[in-house]
């Protein structure tokens, strides 16, 4: 007689106790800002099929956005409760999720920051993420080369209390002043990354800022509203924009000439380097405490000629 799983619960129903069943697979979980965009959906193929490849179930929850701080805090507070192995977490904002990923470290889950890093990064086991400061000097580069080295340019530095964004902007305004001193920034602004958001931003900057060159985007979400408004004003090509991340619609953009270049970060390499990180760990093993993946410069030259199986997930991948 085969005796199910669910008959063995009804019976210990009856007699008031519980049942548990082992976990075939060691779990990893994964809590992240957002699905929507193209760097997240990267990220979370590369953590998955890592974890496929190394024999891990992985459960992943993203919070519908970097404005989501509160939602970010319940899901890991719920993660937390399915007691993973280690816990991957990318940051809404990480100061406003500290708290929580330091209750999760203390009740003996280890965390592995990656993408944007939560704090506390000292108490974190493993921290990966893209050579952000890079990013942001690749772009400078970029737009120094198109505006031969002058001109007004504003900065869309993306969202505020995020290292990532904080970095990559930094990059671009150090290298700027380096590489091209009659290049001067005249507007920045944080805010959450978004094409709604950047179309009303730029909009806004070309009636404030009539003489703006130039425009450095933190992610191809707000540089493909900076394009938008760019068309209606029928300034696209005229104003150099730089983004980041090669999201579908950044690749479209950047093969019409509208986009000046991008700069990538190897996300799906970053996804299984933190999995490879949490396989260390459950093994006993020290994992490597921070790795940086290499930033790449692409054009409408070399678009075609990249390897992009370490940067981003196939064009038909959809999260689960």
């Amino acid at each position: 007689m085969k005796i199910t799983k669910a008959a063995l619960v009804v019976a210990a129903l009856l007699a008031g106790t519980t049942v548990s069943f082992a976990q075939t697979k060691p779990l990893i979980a994964f809590a992240m800002p957002s699905v929507q965009g193209g760097f997240w959906v990267s990220m979370y193929y590369g953590v998955t099929e890592e974890a496929k490849a190394l024999g891990f179930d992985a459960v992943v929850l993203d919070s519908g956005g970097f404005d989501k701080v509160a939602k970010q805090v319940e899901q890991i507070e719920n993660l937390a409760q399915r007691k993973p192995k280690v816990m991957l977490v990318g940051a809404t904002n990480a100061a406003g999720i500290r708290s929580t990923v330091e209750r999760v470290i203390a009740s003996g889950i280890p965390v592995v920051g990656l993408g944007s890093i939560p704090e506390p990064m000292d108490k974190l086991a493993s921290i990966v993420l893209a050579d952000h400061y890079a990013l942001g000097q690749l772009q400078a580069e970029c737009l120094a080369g198109a505006l031969g080295g002058k001109g007004d340019v504003g900065v869309m530095a993306g969202p505020p209390g995020v290292d990532w964004a904080a970095d990559r902007a930094r990059g671009f305004r150090e290298s700027i002043a380096k590489i091209a001193p009659g290049m001067k920034v005249v507007v920045e602004k944080t805010t959450v990354p978004g094409r709604t958001e950047g179309l009303k931003l730029m909009e806004d900057w070309l009636q404030g800022f009539p003489k703006i060159a130039g425009v450095y985007t933190v992610d191809d979400d707000m540089g493909a509203g900076v394009i938008d408004a760019l068309v209606q004003a029928q300034l696209e090509g005229k104003i150099k924009v730089s983004s980041s991340n090669l999201s579908p619609i950044g690749d479209s953009y950047l093969r019409k000439g509208y986009l000046q270049c991008e700069s990538i970060q190897q996300i799906v390499l970053q996804g299984r380097e933190a999995v490879r990180q949490a396989a260390k760990i459950m093994k006993g093993e020290t994992p490597t405490k921070l790795i940086k993946t290499p930033a790449i410069l692409v054009t409408a030259e070399n678009v075609d000629k990249l390897d992009y199986s370490e940067i981003k997930a196939p064009r038909d991948f959809r999260p689960r």
